[in-house]
């Protein structure tokens, strides 16, 4: 029984060490921009008010955790996401 525990912390491990599991804590729109420019899952932890649109490209499938917080700003349209993409 021990070995299985040992096995699946091992399992969790590189999971996490290869992003499988790893999201981007962020609290600016400069930190969200560039999270998701990488391609990275994100989890707000401050209100982030928009000062542009941000595109979204390669073949990414992104997930945005809001923790209780909110996106907001001026601009009529958040996100581009393009072909190939899922936000």
């Amino acid at each position: 029984m021990q070995m299985k525990k040992f096995y699946f912390m091992i399992v969790l491990m590189l999971m996490t060490a290869m992003g499988v599991w790893a999201q981007t804590d962020v609290s600016t729109f400069a930190q969200l921009q560039s999270a998701l420019n990488a391609g990275n899952d994100v989890r707000l932890t401050a209100n982030i008010q928009f000062t542009s649109a941000i595109t979204i490209s390669g073949s990414n499938k992104i997930t945005i955790n809001g923790n209780g917080k909110t996106l907001s700003g001026p601009s009529t349209r958040a996100f581009t996401i393009n072909s190939g993409n899922t936000l």
